[in-house]
């Protein structure tokens, strides 16, 4: 994960603070998108302590409509995936905080473009990261900084503490599955 982490930190260059930076998580086998959920709460869970306001959308469908209601009502009772985050979200547009806010499963151009949009009344300095399955999605909705999460980025973690006959059942599925185009290890 710490390989992971170094380029991720890269791309958030965090010691730039003139600018709200965005950058995309994308992989797009049904596996990879799992892990690279677990691998945003990751980051979350080790940057967190960087910014005023840090949220974790997990589901970011209807996050415009519900935002925009919520920014205009007394006594809300929209949820985004809480209402924490929602209010959160708001309080640092609305007082121009430094976020960091991870958002999963950004799957249009429409939300991407929307909520780089949103989070521009940020403060510098805020980070926002957008995980897709669609690489060309986030790059059309306005993301510079593309991280791709393969599954043999994540072999590693997934092979880490098992005994060698699954290290070799798991080679010979892969081969299977990829014609034979893995490098011999």
């Amino acid at each position: 994960m710490d390989r992971h982490m170094k380029v991720v930190y890269d791309l958030l260059a965090l010691e730039v603070n003139k600018e709200v930076r965005t950058i995309g998580i994308w992989g797009s086998s049904i596996r990879v998108s799992q892990r690279k959920t677990t691998f945003a709460r990751y980051i979350y869970s080790e940057m967190f302590v960087n910014f005023q306001t840090y949220v974790f959308l997990d589901n970011v469908e209807n996050m415009k409509d519900k935002l925009l209601k919520f920014e205009g009502e007394e006594d809300p009772t929209v949820i985004i995936s809480s209402y924490h985050d929602g209010h959160e979200i708001t309080e640092a547009r609305r007082k121009h905080r430094k976020v960091l806010l991870i958002a999963d499963d950004v799957n249009n151009i429409e939300q991407g473009k929307w909520i780089i949009e949103y989070a521009n009344w940020f403060a510098p300095g805020s980070r926002i990261i957008l995980i897709s399955q669609n690489k060309n999605m986030l790059v059309d909705a306005g993301v510079k900084h593309v991280y791709e999460v393969t599954s043999f980025r994540l072999l590693g973690s997934f092979l880490y503490g098992r005994g060698r006959d699954e290290w070799v059942a798991t080679l010979l599925k892969l081969k299977a599955k990829q014609g034979g185009n893995i490098m011999e290890v």
